[in-house]
């Protein structure tokens, strides 16, 4: 009997324990489902390029230099190469000739020639180039579906081929074409190249027998860094000029790509690798995959299943810690899991040449981080209790950054002096004061507040100045049109009206005439124009640290990241005028 009960009890607990594992489990293997069909989706095919060169920066820690030379030269045609007045779209036909001999006398294996020779110049330049490709019977050139090569340059040439690039959302060049749907030919260049090579040189390099993808990824990954900074590569890239310093035979053997170097005629292509020196022209791109194949460097995805198998077992251990009630998924679990997630991808990336997500399993890390967040948030107060606190300091933090440490103390002075002078003045100032400070903690925290509570706050600083100053400074609003459903930034029309107070106060004793300052608000041409017109004097020094200026110009940076406002002043006469435009939508 007592052992039936400890048989009861046991299963009736591990029941207890085990149940809430079988809702995650479940849903574990209905998200890996659904993963593994988003990897595959374009759009996280992208985030996965994008993120991808993060993984470079362990190339020099685990790659060591490859000694080994390419049989790869990369000839560019720049301005320096052609002569005075040669034409350079499409390249002076006669010209070319000669650059083909001069290569063709070093006697290289392949001369690739990635130049369009879609359109006709003079007949005999063109037939002359066309017996060229025949005499040497080891050039290929480039074709396009939109631009093929004039027929009599196809039928000398030995080959020909196409040549197209994919790209991620940033412009980044990822991968190449690498079948005839993808390329959009039956000759693909780069393959032409290297059949014409095994051709020439038989087992120079191993061809891959296995199904070849649509799109090839490039490996952009082979340079060395020195410790100098300049980057050396496993081929030599050099222009055409360079090659009067080569000794006879240098390209003997060797697979010569000629392509065009003018940045302002084709754009350079931007690798994945960051920084200005990895903007490449299209040729470099070539190269590389032609480098990458005869190098048998392949970048390999993980396949499929393991992928799922991978994001199971990760989802799996999720559910095991969302069953336990006493362990709860914090700050420290997924900064701790993160970076494996990174380092095994990584390493994988560098050493392996394996293609292994991470955005995803990334995403449901942090998707899990979130759930764990929210139970924490639901059993636990505190993180109400410091919302709260957060919230009122930033509300000191706008108070002291907005209104600035040295107003406040200034306006405190001010009082100092008037309650020991004119006590009725001062309470009078107070009030406005106080009312300021009331609307700057009311509309502080707020990312945009209504055009007219800002001209209102405005209203009251003038009635503040109006109490000291009386009627020797003036204020005029000129306000028109319906401004109760548009929205700005607070305080961005204050710091102009300060500085015209400033101004005219540093003039005050020069002038007995009532001063004035006239603020002008309204709409033209879709925008909103805020105008300050206030007196002005070059030879008057203003005491003011020009803070609430620069405040004011970093805020409307941040407020309008798109642009589409302006801040501008100007003397005009004995007046400032500072206006600010902002865009009303």
């Amino acid at each position: 009997m007592y052992l039936n009960q400890l048989i009861s009890g046991l299963k009736l607990t591990l029941s207890k324990r085990i149940r809430p594992f079988y809702g995650f489990a479940t849903g574990a293997v209905v998200l890996t489902t659904i993963a593994f069909y988003l990897q595959s989706t374009p759009l996280i095919q992208d985030w996965e390029h994008r993120f991808r060169p993060n993984f470079q920066l362990f190339n020099s820690f685990f790659n060591q230099a490859d000694a080994t030379t390419s049989p790869l030269v990369v000839v560019l045609i720049n301005d320096q190469s052609l002569p005075e007045g040669a034409a350079r779209s499409p390249i002076d036909r006669q010209w070319l000739l000669s650059l083909i001999e001069k290569v063709s006398s070093h006697q290289p294996a392949v001369i690739g020639l990635n130049v369009l020779l879609d359109r006709p110049q003079n007949l005999e330049d063109d037939q002359a180039l066309a017996a060229a490709f025949t005499k040497n019977g080891n050039v290929i050139i480039r074709s396009d579906p939109y631009y093929p090569p004039l027929t009599l340059f196809s039928r000398a040439a030995q080959g020909q081929g196409t040549l197209r690039f994919k790209f991620d959302s940033s412009g980044t060049t990822q991968e190449v074409c690498h079948s005839h749907l993808t390329c959009r030919s039956q000759k693909i260049f780069h393959l032409s190249l290297l059949k014409h090579l095994n051709e020439k040189l038989p087992g120079i390099f191993s061809t891959r027998p296995e199904i070849q993808p649509d799109w090839l990824a490039i490996d952009f990954s082979t340079d060395i860094q020195l410790s100098t900074g300049k980057k050396l590569v496993k081929y030599p890239v050099m222009f055409v000029d360079e090659l009067e310093s080569l000794p006879q035979g240098a390209l003997q053997d060797k697979i010569v790509l000629i392509g065009t170097g003018f940045p302002d005629l084709y754009p350079l292509f931007r690798t994945p690798l960051a920084g200005e020196e990895h903007f490449l022209q299209e040729t470099e791109i070539l190269a590389r995959v032609v480098d990458m194949i005869i190098s048998n460097r392949y970048l390999k995805p993980v396949p499929g299943i393991v992928s799922a198998l991978l994001l199971l077992m990760l989802l799996l251990f999720l559910s095991l810690l969302l069953s336990t009630p006493r362990i709860l998924p914090g700050f420290w679990f997924t900064l701790a899991t993160l970076p494996v997630l990174f380092f095994l991808a990584a390493i994988g990336f560098t050493l392996f040449r394996l293609i292994m997500p991470f955005v995803l399993p990334a995403s449901l890390l942090i998707l899990f981080f979130g759930i764990g967040t929210i139970q924490r948030i639901i059993q636990e107060q505190f993180a109400r209790l410091m919302a709260d606190l957060k919230l009122k300091e930033a509300k000191i933090d706008f108070l002291t950054n907005e209104l600035h440490t040295h107003h406040l103390f200034n306006e405190l002075s001010r009082l100092n002096v008037m309650i020991g002078q004119h006590p009725e003045t001062a309470r009078a100032y107070l009030v406005e004061f106080a009312e300021l400070l009331r609307a700057s903690l009311k509309y502080g925290d707020q990312p945009r507040v209504p055009v007219p509570a800002q001209m209102d706050y405005l209203n009251t600083y003038a009635q503040q100045q109006s109490i000291i100053h009386g009627d020797k400074i003036l204020f005029t609003f000129d306000i028109s049109g319906d401004w109760e459903s548009v929205y700005t930034p607070w305080h961005l029309f204050f710091p102009l009206v300060e500085n015209a107070v400033k101004q005219t106060e540093g003039i005050l004793g020069k002038n007995q005439e009532p001063l004035a300052i006239k603020i002008t608000l309204r709409k033209e041409d879709g925008r909103l124009l805020f105008t300050v017109r206030n007196p002005f004097l070059t030879d008057t020094s203003v005491q003011s640290t020009g803070k609430g200026l620069a405040n004011l110009g970093e805020r409307l940076k941040w407020s309008y990241p798109g642009g589409g406002y302006q801040l501008s002043s100007l003397q005009q006469n004995q007046d400032w005028i500072a206006t600010l435009q902002l865009p009303l939508s």
